[in-house]
C-alpha cells in the first residue's frame, strides 16, 4: 500500500474515534482500515494509534505524523480537484468550418451565449425579434459595413450564356453591400 493511503487512514481512524467508523465513512472493510493503519508500524517500527477498548487516540508519534503529513495529504486533494475541474471546465480555441449560410445566421449568435461573450456578428435579420423585445442590443453601429462572399458556381466554359452573366452581374450588384446590417 502506499503512504498517502496509510496516512489518510490514521486520520480518519483518529477523526473517528474508531476503525469501525473510520471504513464505514469510506466505504472500507474493518479490517482494510486496520491493515492500512499496521503498515506505517510494521515499516517504521511505532505504533502511530494506541487502540484500546473504549477508545481510540494517536500516539505521539502518531499525532506528529499526522500533523507533518496533514498538509501534504491536503495539497494532494486540491491538486485532484483542480485536475478535475479541467475535464468539466471549457476552455481553449474551437476551430469551426461550416457552411457559410449557417455560419453567418445562427451558429455565430450561438456560438456566442456558448461563449458567454454575448457578442456576435449577424445580419439583423437573425436577431430581429430579439431586437424588436430588446433582450439584445445591437453594439458597434458606426462601423462600415463589411462585402460578404457570395460564390456563383457554374460550368466553365468557353461561352459564358448572356442569362448566366445577367444573374452574377445582378447578384454581385445587389450582394454586395446587403440591405441588412
Amino acid at each position: 500500500m502506499d503512504q498517502l493511503s496509510e496516512l489518510r487512514a490514521c486520520r480518519r481512524v483518529a477523526e473517528a474515534g474508531s476503525f469501525s467508523a473510520a471504513a464505514a465513512a469510506v466505504n472500507v472493510s474493518h479490517t482494510g482500515v486496520s491493515r492500512q493503519v499496521r503498515q506505517p508500524e510494521d515499516r517504521l517500527g511505532v505504533q502511530p494509534i494506541n487502540p484500546t477498548t473504549r477508545k481510540i487516540a494517536l500516539t505521539g508519534a502518531g499525532r506528529g505524523y499526522c500533523e507533518r503529513a496533514r498538509p501534504i495529504a491536503d495539497d494532494l486533494q486540491d491538486a485532484d480537484l483542480a485536475m478535475a475541474q479541467h475535464h468539466t471546465t471549457t476552455e481553449g480555441r474551437l476551430r469551426i468550418n461550416s457552411p457559410m449560410a449557417l455560419g453567418t445566421s445562427d451558429l455565430a449568435l450561438q456560438l456566442a451565449v456558448l461563449g458567454g461573450t454575448g457578442i456576435a456578428t449577424t445580419a439583423s435579420f437573425n436577431v430581429q425579434n430579439d431586437l424588436a423585445q430588446e433582450s439584445m442590443a445591437p453594439v458597434q453601429l458606426g462601423y462600415p459595413k463589411r462585402s460578404r462572399s457570395l460564390y456563383a458556381v457554374y460550368p466553365q466554359s468557353h461561352h459564358v450564356s448572356a442569362k448566366v452573366r445577367a444573374f452574377v452581374e445582378f447578384a454581385a450588384g445587389v450582394y454586395r453591400w446587403p440591405a441588412w446590417s
